[in-house]
Order: structure tokens, then sequence, then C-alpha cells
């Protein structure tokens, strides 16, 4: 009982873990594209130099985090988000949408949780998928 106990908390401690870091990476590219536009930046260059400067940002933080985890595996999520968020920026920014800091940092907030809860949704579709795949067999 103990066991199932452990392992319970362990799995719902990497959830949580997995979430903040996501809504971590999403948050400092939101505020890396923030930066750029409150310095003025041309647009072309803003957002060129924010998505590099974000995936530069994301592979610190993942590689950082890869001892936590044992491996990498947080890497591939994470680039994802780290280029949607600057990009959903961009859109905005075209669409005359500005953001405060404020705003900037929510909205990357947000980016990253709902990029987690599409990973946990992908994730238990597959292995409900697997599930009858290897119960057919």
């Amino acid at each position: 009982m103990m066991h199932v106990a452990s392992s319970r908390g362990r799995r719902i401690a990497f959830a949580v873990g997995d979430c903040l870091f996501l809504m971590l990476v999403s948050m400092m590219a939101a505020g890396i594209m923030q930066l750029l536009d409150a310095w003025g930046w041309p647009f072309v260059a803003m957002s060129l130099v924010g998505m590099a400067a974000a995936m530069l940002v994301q592979m610190l933080l993942a590689v950082a985090v890869s001892p936590l985890l044992g491996s990498i595996e947080s890497m591939t999520p994470s680039m994802v988000i780290a280029m949607i968020t600057p990009m959903a920026m961009d859109v905005m920014h075209l669409l005359g949408g500005e953001m405060t800091w404020a705003e900037a940092l929510a909205f990357g907030a947000a980016m990253g949780a709902g990029m987690y809860l599409l990973l946990e949704w992908y994730g238990r579709s597959c292995r409900r998928r697997l599930s009858r795949t290897a119960a057919s067999v």
C-alpha cells in the first residue's frame, strides 16, 4: 500500500513539475518578445532574434532540468512551446494587439499550461489506443 501511495505522489510531483516547466519556458519566451518589443526593435528583427533567444533559453532550461528527469525528455514539448509562444505574439502584434508585461507573462503561462494539457490528453489517448491494440492481439 505504501508503494502505491509513493508512486502516486511521485507521479503527481512530476506532473506538476512538467506543467510548471512548460509554463516557465513559455513565460520566458513571452518575456523575451515583450522585451524586444519594448526596446522598439523592427518587427522582422524582433521576430528572428526573439525566436532564436527563446530557443536558446529553452535549451538551457531543458538541460538544467534533465538531471531531475534523468533525461532530456522535456526538450521536445518545450521546444514546441518556445516557438509557438513568440509566433502567437507576433501574430497578435501584426493584428495590432499590444500587451503589457503582466499580460505577456500571463499569456506565456496560459500557453505553457495549455501545452501541458494537450500533452496529457495526447498521452492518455495513445495509452488507450495501445491497450486496445494489445488486448485485441
